[in-house]
């Protein structure tokens, strides 16, 4: 299997079933993501994995050649990004990002985006 395909399915399964239950259970979404962002400790883990994981993505997939590949290539880096802030951010910066995305309408397209760039990932693999 070509590692753009598994990583593009990979991607879509997880990026849809996330979308789909952030759709679903609201309240234990943000709970969880409050949480997270208010334990310096918990955010400094999470942001250990989300490095770890963009830097196996972004090495796995260095391609940039079809709009697969730029999809793919984008989220490793994203991954990657947000990984170091979350590593780097103040607890200040961190809950400013909370209040953001507490926001109902902000919270829904993004979900909704997770789920529509899913499902665009997997239909396209």
């Amino acid at each position: 299997m070509d590692i753009t395909l598994f990583i593009a399915q990979f991607m879509g399964y997880f990026l849809a079933i996330v979308g789909a239950t952030m759709l679903l259970k609201r309240k234990i979404a943000e709970d969880a993501i409050k949480s997270a962002l208010k334990n310096r400790g918990t955010m400094y883990v999470l942001g250990l994995l989300e490095v770890a994981a963009g830097i196996l993505l972004v090495l796995a997939h260095p391609s940039w050649d079809t709009l697969m590949d730029k999809s793919v290539s984008l989220l490793a880096w994203f991954l990657l990004l947000e990984g170091v802030f979350y590593l780097i951010a103040t607890q200040k910066q961190a809950m400013m990002i909370l209040k953001f995305f507490h926001r109902e309408m902000v919270y829904y397209v993004i979900a909704f985006a997770y789920v529509v760039v899913g499902a665009g990932l997997v239909l396209s693999a």
